[in-house]
């Protein structure tokens, strides 16, 4: 077995039964037939130890990416997921408005939605979150959880109008005195890669704005990111 892959916040997956990228630039997708097997034996031993598990679906790849050559093993994927009721599947997608689209009804009683699937969606900075949470929030109805990998962040994002909304409607405004509703989004992951620029007073403003309201936040920031990429930082 190949090495695992290094994921604190979910079930470590080895690299050899991932969905492989037949063509790095096209980002295709290609389960091997261990990768099929594997749930199943991490939703049994979750089932005999009386846990759940977390599991980071297809992280090589975009589970809704609009690809012809997709279709069949997303169809099987969502199989899996509905076999597997003991690990809750992390799906995450730069393309959050293929959701409902790509979507299939589990059945006639229980409909769309799947209370093993957290939803999350990429964004790097403020414009892309302005974009990519108003896409992302219509899924509500399908999944208990939905979430933000902000990573690799590449500047400052204000996350107040989506996690502390205002009854009122100011859309977030700090300066409202009106009571915040309950948090629209579930969990946030946030930080930086070694190869992008990253100043660490971006991480914290998000762990602090999740902290204010009790959102889930989870950092993931490299040891040296303050010496090696924002040395300014530290040095002043």
């Amino acid at each position: 077995m190949g090495h695992d892959m290094k994921i604190e916040w979910g079930v470590p997956v080895p690299h050899q039964a991932l969905p492989r990228a037949v063509r790095a630039a096209e980002h295709t997708w290609q389960p091997s037939l261990s990768f099929w097997r594997l749930p199943a034996q991490w939703d049994r031993k979750a089932r005999e130890a009386g846990v759940r598990e977390r599991v980071f679906f297809s992280p090589m790849a975009d589970v809704f990416e609009r690809r012809a050559d997709l279709v069949e093993p997303r169809r099987r994927a969502f199989e899996i997921i509905d076999t597997c009721t003991n690990l809750d599947f992390m799906m995450l997608t730069k393309r959050p408005q293929n959701i409902r689209r790509m979507w299939p009804v589990k059945d006639c009683v229980k409909g769309a939605r799947r209370n093993n699937v957290w939803l999350l969606t990429s964004v790097s900075d403020q414009a892309t979150a302005d974009e990519m949470v108003p896409r992302l929030l219509k899924c509500r109805d399908l999944v208990p959880v939905l979430g933000l990998s902000c990573e690799p962040l590449l500047g400052p994002v204000d996350l107040w109008q989506w996690i502390a909304p205002k009854v009122c409607g100011c859309r977030g405004n700090r300066d409202c005195e009106c009571f915040p509703g309950k948090s629209l989004l579930d969990w946030i992951i946030c930080g930086g890669h070694g190869a992008r620029p990253c100043a660490i007073e971006w991480i914290d403003d998000i762990r602090r704005q999740c902290e204010e309201v009790e959102v889930h936040c989870w950092n993931e920031c490299p040891a040296d990111l303050r010496v090696r990429q924002m040395p300014e930082v530290l040095h002043g």
